[in-house]
């Protein structure tokens, strides 16, 4: 059973962005943050969540559900003692 959300109702359901697709980014960006890193904090965390909800951009073959699309695998570089966190997705 697939469900669809009717564009007029985006203002009432807020969860609207929740079939926009994904794109992967090609190059390691930096993301810029206020406050400061733990010194001690140092490591890679991997996150997975919802990607592409459509196959080559085309409607006719796009998931209705916020869990039937394409994984989009997301990787945080963070380093405390340089104060910097990259992204990569």
């Amino acid at each position: 059973m697939a469900s669809t959300v009717n564009e007029n109702d985006q203002q009432v359901w807020n969860n609207f962005n929740l079939f926009a697709s994904t794109t992967d980014s090609v190059t390691e960006e930096t993301i810029k943050f206020q406050g400061t890193i733990p010194e001690w904090l140092k490591g890679t965390l991997y996150r997975n969540g919802p990607g592409a909800n459509e196959v080559n951009n085309d409607l006719t073959t796009s998931v209705y559900h916020a869990f039937d699309g394409f994984a989009y695998i997301q990787k945080y570089n963070i380093d405390g003692p340089s104060q910097t966190v990259r992204f990569r997705g």
